[in-house]
């Protein structure tokens, strides 16, 4: 009896040893995917940001060679304006979605997560036709003579 019970203590003692290997291995495994889609995901995020920061560069040289210096500055400080408003519209949104949003993604509610992104999206046409009305009001008699100098370009 002696024998039989230290026989299965032995097989016990190396089930539990491979169960952990086996748990080490398939948690290291997780790992190195959750470290792959971490690393594609940065790198994707990069090539968008460089691909916007070029587009940028591109459009502000193709307008400063169409405007003057003065109207280029004009230019300048509404596109700087609109994004100082855009920033101050948001009300803060941005911020919040990584607080809330990331917590109701981890916790599977699809019911609060689609809320959400209603409200979200209510806010940015609320922000963006807000936005849109004060610039053309505001910069309505530039506009005027942007869109002539770009036609004139043609």
């Amino acid at each position: 009896m002696y024998k039989v019970l230290s026989n299965y203590l032995a097989l016990h003692r190396q089930n539990i040893q491979l169960r952990k290997k086996k748990d080490t291995y398939m948690s290291s495994n997780k790992q190195d995917f959750i470290d792959k889609k971490a690393i594609m995901t940065l790198l994707i995020l990069l090539a968008l940001g460089v691909i916007a920061y070029l587009i940028n560069y591109f459009l502000n040289v193709f307008v400063a060679k169409c405007l003057s210096p003065k109207l280029y500055g004009d230019f300048s400080i509404t596109v700087q304006s609109l994004t100082v408003l855009a920033v101050i519209l948001l009300l803060g949104s941005n911020s919040t979605s990584v607080k809330y949003l990331s917590t109701y993604i981890a916790n599977s509610k699809k019911q609060e997560i689609t809320g959400y992104i209603h409200w979200n999206l209510k806010l940015i046409i609320k922000t963006f036709t807000v936005t849109i009305s004060l610039c053309a009001i505001l910069y309505s008699n530039h506009f005027k003579t942007l869109f002539s100098v770009f036609q004139n370009y043609h």
